[in-house]
């Protein structure tokens, strides 16, 4: 029998102790749960047979949940990308991929949940300064990232690829869907 050459038996890994894992198994925990609240919504809005109508609605409305729950998984997962990544140009990439997304479930979402004391349209609504400050500000940093960046190179440098590249050429797109979501242009 071959021993763990990291562990001994009567060893735990370091990584997994109480103290290590802390506040993070909240996250991960509620990560977890609203995973698997979104498969069982997906699973239960899909295998119902067409001539038959779910107990809370039609399948459009299971449809609805699903992105619901989804959006509610983006608007997290940002929140953790804001919190866990330090280096500025992978943050403002990753919550621009992540915002594309949720920009367009929050505009399904704004469509589909529309009565005005209705729980899931007034948590939608909350969403809606965020993004209006979020985004152009987003937007801002990334140009100014990228700008300072170029003005510290010399012309007579072999060129590199900018560490703000990624960010730059996802910005069209989150432009035309801060646009499309929220009915206003970023200069």
């Amino acid at each position: 029998m071959s021993s763990n050459p990291i562990f001994s038996a009567s060893q735990s890994c370091p990584f997994c102790s109480p103290a290590a894992l802390s506040d993070r198994v909240l996250v991960v925990g509620w990560e977890r749960t609203k995973v698997k609240a979104t498969n069982r919504t997906f699973e239960v809005g899909l295998s119902l047979p067409s001539n038959k109508v779910p107990a809370g609605g039609s399948w459009h409305e299971a449809a609805r949940n699903v992105v619901y729950m989804l959006f509610l998984g983006l608007e997290s997962a940002r929140h953790a990308i804001a919190d866990l990544v330090e280096f500025e140009p992978e943050k403002a990439e990753r919550t621009i991929v992540i915002l594309i997304s949720e920009l367009e479930a929050y505009r399904f979402l704004s469509s589909q949940f529309t009565e005005e004391h209705e729980v899931h349209h007034e948590r939608i609504m909350l969403r809606d300064s965020e993004y209006r400050h979020l985004v152009p500000e987003l937007c801002r940093s990334v140009k100014a990232g990228r700008d300072s960046e170029k003005a510290g190179t010399e012309s007579h440098e072999p060129r590199q690829v900018s560490l703000w590249e990624p960010a730059w050429r996802l910005l069209p797109e989150l432009k035309e869907r801060y646009q499309a979501a929220m009915g206003s242009i970023i200069l």
